[in-house]
């Protein structure tokens, strides 16, 4: 039955204030354990125009009890909505009861008596309204190309509330999406409708008045936002995914406007992927139901277990929603906070597909991907904090996607590829039809690598900022053996975290021989390594494959501050001179007296190297112009950087131990 006035209900549970106001309601999440959903409704009135219709239906929820004394179940269904009944345990001795209307967004059902923990009720609740979209698309209803009409849902994060009720968390809070469940949904439609949806296709029933009901069903449970449908006239095949032991349909819904070969072949390479991806992070997850890609009013992708909507047929987005069904649907995050878990690593699948997509490792093509999705700006933590949890925060592709999929590309070098695909393959097995935590997911990586990996997440998820080094190398000669006498220097912003620790790779030729890579273990502000060599070092390459995400890496020559040809410890305009005449006399290779303009060490003088000696630069004002450079002159540096100066500590001495080079002198992480 429908419940009394807002205001009594919210006295009655103390939340309304002396002066009127209210305070929030929240039932404890962990109090129920939602089992399985029917859901039923008809979509009726679809009007484009106006981005609406209405939803008439039910939902039957059957729960589970988790604490004793339970006397209320907290559901969300947005106020526009009509409850006309709410009935408990209806299949057995049905009980009408009261659903109060807490907020825009939530309800508030008194059972019709206490629950004991592990008992079990159903609550089967009427509705019906007119649907109002929010979030990126809770409910849409708009034109195909041509004018055809479609429906479509996209409830992430938190909007299912704005078309069916469900348990789920309020609006802008970090949420809990662990309490997943089964779901029977039928959707009642216009005879001339397709429906995609979740799960598989039971049966189509032929209703009265020119309609159908398309009967879906999961076998898998399924976090509340992933529940989704489609209604509209659409184009229809079907493939097979084959795989050990047997065959999975894999479906495709295209717009009649947009069905040509081109963009059928380029969802069909999904197919592929998902034969890639499962040999990297196990069998597909719901190969006992199916995979799907239909076409929906948003211009990217959104990941609803086993069938994605798409607005494009971009193969990047292709791999990154099919990787999600790994990454974010069989295991989800946990709350909002955490989304880098669904979305940094569905952008660090793009990486994997391209590096794997024909059937043999291609490095080239990984590292191409992975520096596209390197982030732009450092400011802000991958983690997001629940006091700047937002829509726009949860979704920031520069920190939730790009920064989060370095997290993993990090990763992987930190820990060596056999180890890094343990560690998902015991993530996935660990929180498989489940959701995880940033801690949950550190706490499997730090167990299989078997050692603590706790500084590892502080300074690349939970705190903002990344390294900028400088650098500078020599050869050395002790005892008649040859050494790589190199240091590392880290000189990022202030605000930054004073020191990161990562395993940093020196690839270098000897005696202008075969490359060879020495990985150094870097976990101070200021460090030297003294690394044997079988030669004399004739190059040298900082990182080339930039396995860590940093600001900016300098070259530095020896007893000179890079920028500082005269040496008298600052860099003003006699040195721009210098500069600008090194510039000029460049060609493929350092004159000498301009060593100290060769900042990215590759061996010339050109435009790169001026934009660094602009950020150099000491004195008021810009560096005079360079011609040769379209007399553009860098942004004027607020620093400067300090006369290096060689020392050699016995205590620093390094030595070469399988792939990471560590300090004699500190070996902690």
């Amino acid at each position: 039955m429908p419940g009394c006035g807002k205001a009594e209900a919210l006295a009655r549970r103390g939340l309304l204030t002396d002066d009127g106001g209210t305070v929030a309601y929240a039932e404890a999440f962990d109090d129920t354990d939602v089992i399985h959903y029917q859901l039923d409704i008809e979509i009726t009135n679809i009007d484009p125009v106006n981005n609406q219709c209405t939803i008439t239906g039910n939902n039957r929820i059957r729960v589970r009890s988790q604490v004793d004394g339970l006397t209320e179940f907290t559901f969300r269904l947005r106020n526009q909505f009509v409850i006309s009944s709410a009935v408990v345990n209806d299949e057995t001795a049905a009980v009408s009861v009261v659903v109060d209307t807490i907020s825009e967004t939530t309800r508030v059902a008194t059972l019709d008596r206490a629950y004991a923990a592990g008992e079990e009720f159903t609550i089967k609740i009427d509705y019906s309204g007119d649907t109002l979209s929010l979030g990126l698309g809770s409910i849409e209803v708009a034109n195909q190309p041509f004018g055809a009409p479609i429906v479509s849902s996209l409830s992430e994060p938190y909007f299912a509330y704005t078309w069916w009720p469900a348990k789920h968390e309020d609006v802008g809070q970090p949420g809990d999406n662990a309490d997943k469940a089964t779901i029977e949904f039928s959707i009642t439609v216009p005879d001339n409708f397709d429906v995609p949806s979740n799960g598989l296709l039971q049966s189509v029933d032929v209703l009265a008045g020119n309609r159908l009901r398309y009967n879906w069903a999961t076998v898998n449970p399924i976090a509340t936002y992933l529940v989704s449908f489609a209604a509209g006239e659409f184009n229809r095949w079907t493939e097979s995914y084959v795989y050990p032991g047997g065959s999975m349909p894999v479906e495709f819904y295209i717009y009649p406007g947009n069905d040509t070969p081109q963009n059928r072949q380029s969802w069909s390479d999904v197919v592929d992927m998902l034969g890639v991806f499962a040999s990297l992070f196990g069998e597909y997850p719901f190969v006992d139901e199916k995979y799907g890609i239909y076409n929906f009013p948003f211009g990217g992708g959104m990941e609803h277990q086993t069938m994605t909507g798409q607005g494009t047929f971009s193969e990047i987005t292709t791999a990154h929603e099919a990787a999600h069904q790994w990454w974010g649907d069989l295991v989800t995050c946990k709350t909002w906070s955490d989304i880098w878990l669904n979305e940094g690593f569905a952008s660090y699948g793009e990486c994997l597909w391209r590096e794997f997509e024909s059937g043999t490792p291609n490095h080239s093509a990984y590292l191409s991907r992975v520096l596209q999705r390197k982030p732009q700006n450092v400011d802000s933590s991958v983690y997001v904090y629940p006091e700047i949890l937002s829509l726009v925060r949860i979704f920031s592709s520069t920190y939730s996607y790009n920064k989060g999929c370095w997290v993993l590309h990090q990763l992987r070098h930190v820990v060596g590829d056999e180890t890094f695909f343990q560690i998902l393959a015991n993530y996935r097995s660990a929180y498989a039809n489940s959701a995880a935590t940033t801690d949950d997911f550190a706490a499997v990586a730090s167990t299989t690598f078997g050692e603590d990996l706790t500084w590892f997440f502080d300074q690349w998820v939970y705190q903002i900022g990344a390294p900028a080094y400088e650098y500078a190398w020599d050869n050395i000669n002790v005892g008649g053996q040859d050494f790589l006498l190199a240091q590392v220097r880290q000189v990022q912003e202030p605000e930054y975290p004073d020191v990161f620790t990562a395993p940093l790779d020196l690839v270098v030729g000897i005696d202008f021989g075969p490359q060879e890579t020495l990985t150094v273990w870097n976990d101070q502000r200021e460090q030297w390594f003294a690394i044997p060599v079988g030669g004399t070092v004739t190059s040298l390459q900082f990182d080339p494959d930039q396995w860590v995400l940093r600001t900016g890496a300098v070259h530095v020559a020896y007893g000179l501050t890079p920028g500082d040809f005269d040496g008298d410890g600052d860099v003003d305009t006699t040195d721009a001179t210098t500069m600008r005449q090194c510039l000029a006399d460049s060609d493929n290779f350092v004159p000498v007296g301009c060593e100290a303009g060769d900042f990215n060490n590759d061996g010339t003088i050109d435009c790169d190297d001026w934009d660094q000696f602009g950020l150099v630069w000491m004195e008021a004002g810009d560096p005079p112009p360079a011609i040769q450079c379209l007399g553009i002159a860098p942004a004027v540096s607020t620093w400067g950087l300090v006369v290096l100066v060689l020392v050699m500590l016995v205590a620093a001495t390094v030595t070469i131990d399988g792939r990471q080079t560590r300090s004699s002198a500190n070996m902690s992480r």
